[in-house]
């Protein structure tokens, strides 16, 4: 059952980046009680503190939006997107492991791993 719920949220969390990816608006103001939602299922099964899930949320926001800028960049090519998607989610995690314990980090990072299985499974 916790994996099951695990899944959930971290396909939720996905799903809340990759949408927010495609329009201009932040995540938290365009998803509201979903964003907030989100927030509540990263700080309760990573049990962040609330300067730590203030942090994260802040960089999660600060990613998408350069990421959306990275999509919506047409002088780009499709392998300097590529590349330039890759950095951003490097520095993401640098960032990610400054502020999270070891294990919230490889938590965060199963729950990634999961949630991209079940989106390979369907």
């Amino acid at each position: 059952m916790k994996k099951i719920i695990t899944a959930m949220f971290v396909s939720a969390l996905l799903i809340t980046v990759s949408s927010n990816a495609q329009t201009s608006q932040p995540m938290m103001k365009k998803h509201g009680m979903q964003g907030a939602r989100t927030q509540q299922m990263l700080k309760d099964s990573l049990h962040l503190t609330d300067v730590q899930i203030d942090s994260v949320m802040a960089i999660r926001e600060q990613s998408s939006g350069t990421m959306m800028s990275i999509r919506n960049d047409t002088t780009l090519s499709t392998d300097q997107r590529q590349q330039e998607m890759k950095a951003t989610k490097e520095q993401m995690k640098m960032r990610l492991k400054s502020i999270l314990s070891k294990d919230q980090m490889q938590q965060l990072e199963e729950m990634q791993r999961n949630m991209h299985k079940g989106k390979m499974q369907n």
